[in-house]
């Protein structure tokens, strides 16, 4: 069996933790270089706020997976809220338009 990549996630989004909590900008870092001399994409989630994401692209990550920074606020319970198409556009703005690896 073959993977494409590997996802770093926090497990529970109740504790109002994200994965920047957890993990430093130096430990994202090492976890892509890990993955991309394996041959494999750095996938990242976790309670990722938009103001996260130039960090964490430029960190080399290959993908950030996020929901309730996707959502309107006010429209449900975080992540389980109204996607917001607006704020997509917003998160997806934040993607370096030249990246290589």
């Amino acid at each position: 069996m073959k993977a494409d990549g590997l996802l770093v996630d926090t497990f529970d989004k109740g504790l109002g933790k994200g994965l920047m909590d957890y993990y430093t900008l130096a430990d994202v870092r090492r976890f892509v270089h890990k993955c991309h001399k394996r041959g494999l994409e750095a996938w990242v989630a976790g309670s990722i706020g938009k103001d996260e994401l130039p960090e964490l692209w430029g960190a080399g990550v290959d993908v950030v997976c996020v929901r309730g920074a996707a959502c309107k606020p006010g429209t449900g319970p975080g992540r389980f809220g109204e996607v917001s198409s607006a704020l997509v556009k917003e998160l997806v703005d934040t993607i370096p338009t030249h990246r290589s690896r």
